[in-house]
């Protein structure tokens, strides 16, 4: 069946005959006032202009789809930078509850690797206020060198003392930021 004819089918099913008979007319209409060759011309024109903008707009959602791609993989490996931090950091506050300083300074050692790319970071929210974020991921980094230092010397009181503060880092970064 001719589009024509799936188009009054449609049509009588939708508004009825006289509705109908109107749609099936179009292609007929349009003859009528352009002629059959002047139709296929017009067809053939907007093909190919319409065939232009898809290409441009193409082109512009694969850019736009390589800048996501690009985007979320760079969110994921912050989000798993944040995960490996929570994680070593537990470890640490329960090794040191412990009182095994030698397994809190490892974890805290894994702490320190995985904010080494804290300045990297996209921040969720107050993205203007990137330096106060740099400024706190530093303060931060520096508390975790402190704490590993603590435990390597097997300071159970100075890593008690730390700890906390570690703690609040993370609560008042999070709070801003994310």
């Amino acid at each position: 069946m001719k589009n024509g004819g799936w188009l009054f089918v449609l049509a009588l099913l939708a508004g009825g005959p006289l509705f109908a008979y109107g749609c099936s007319r179009g292609d007929e209409h349009a003859e009528d006032h352009m002629g059959k060759g002047d139709m296929e011309g017009q067809q053939e024109m907007m093909d190919g202009e319409h065939a232009g903008e898809m290409g441009e707009h193409d082109k512009m959602m694969g850019e736009h789809g390589e800048a996501m791609d690009e985007h979320g993989a760079a969110m994921e490996k912050q989000h798993e930078s944040m995960r490996d931090l929570q994680e070593e950091w537990l470890k640490a506050k329960a090794a040191m509850s412990g009182g095994d300083t030698a397994g809190a300074a490892a974890a805290a050692s894994e702490m320190e690797k995985s904010a080494a790319i804290q300045d990297e970071f996209m921040l969720h929210r107050n993205a203007g206020n990137k330096e106060e974020f740099q400024r706190q991921a530093m303060e931060f980094r520096r508390m975790v060198m402190g704490f590993r230092t603590y435990a390597e010397k097997g300071d159970v009181k100075s890593l008690r003392e730390v700890a906390p503060r570690i703690d609040e880092a993370c609560n008042s970064c999070h709070g801003t930021f994310r």
